[in-house]
């Protein structure tokens, strides 16, 4: 709104592999060791884009096969995000970086990393 201040700069609450800091991650990394980990990457990154799919990856063919299934156009991006973390991990660093940036939120890739 017109003459409100700037959001101040906030610190990340979790490190990038601090599992054991939040109950949900925790419970969806040790749930099938660790198989359903990129879940959450992958809904936070659907949630951050309004329901598409990350990297403007278009999902309308998805949907038109999977539509029989009950496949909808939020669950085929996130079927993608999905692909997309599991074929390219290093993805979740650029997906933290959106989402610091979104909630202004203070941090670095590299810091990320470390």
């Amino acid at each position: 709104p017109h003459g409100s201040k700037p959001c101040a700069k906030m610190s990340w609450s979790t490190g990038l592999l601090g599992i054991w800091d939040d109950f949900e991650v925790m419970l969806n990394s040790t749930v099938l060791c660790g198989a359903l980990v990129p879940l959450i990457p992958s809904r936070n990154a659907l949630d951050l884009n309004n329901g598409s799919a990350a990297c403007g990856l278009r999902h309308g063919f998805i949907v038109q096969m999977c539509s029989p299934c009950g496949c909808n156009d939020r669950d085929a991006a996130f079927g993608l995000n999905l692909m997309l973390c599991c074929i390219f991990p290093a993805i979740m660093v650029f997906w933290r970086k959106q989402l610091r940036d979104t909630y202004s939120i203070d941090g670095s890739i590299l810091g990320d990393c470390m």
